[in-house]
């Protein structure tokens, strides 16, 4: 089963697993100051999220929920879609930080707060959409 390829409720499966797999690693970026945790972190990260906003992005995922049930937060969507980018470039810059061995510890772990708020706020938005368009106008 693919996200590209699956029907829509292999695609959903695959966003919802995605999120659990994000929540625990950025719970282990929150509980950790260790550079190279971190960097081991930012490795699995730099994998997952590409990957992770590509299924995302879909026209069959997403998108495709929110204009089949509540076509009036499409620009709302599109706002947080438009995140993906922003979020994807502080991911490479704290790989970057990670990597170059001139930046100091305490920068890397400002970097990774950063990623970290940003990332979290991303989510929560993005989570507050889903609801509001799953339960918009049924009055739950």
């Amino acid at each position: 089963m693919t996200a590209r390829h699956g029907d829509s409720g292999d695609q959903t499966a695959v966003i919802v697993e995605d999120h659990r797999h994000l929540a625990g690693e950025l719970r282990d970026l929150s509980e950790t100051t260790n550079r190279a945790e971190i960097a081991t972190i930012v490795n699995r990260l730099g994998t997952m999220l590409p990957a992770h906003f590509d299924r995302e992005e879909a026209p069959e995922a997403l998108r495709g929920a929110v204009s089949r049930s509540s076509p009036q937060l499409s620009g709302r969507l599109e706002a947080i879609l438009g995140e993906h980018g922003a979020l994807t470039e502080l991911l490479t810059a704290l790989k970057t930080s990670v990597d170059d061995g001139s930046v100091p510890d305490a920068a890397v772990v400002d970097l990774a707060r950063r990623f970290l708020e940003q990332m979290r706020n991303h989510e929560a938005r993005e989570s507050a959409l889903l609801t509001d368009a799953l339960w918009g106008g049924r009055g739950g």
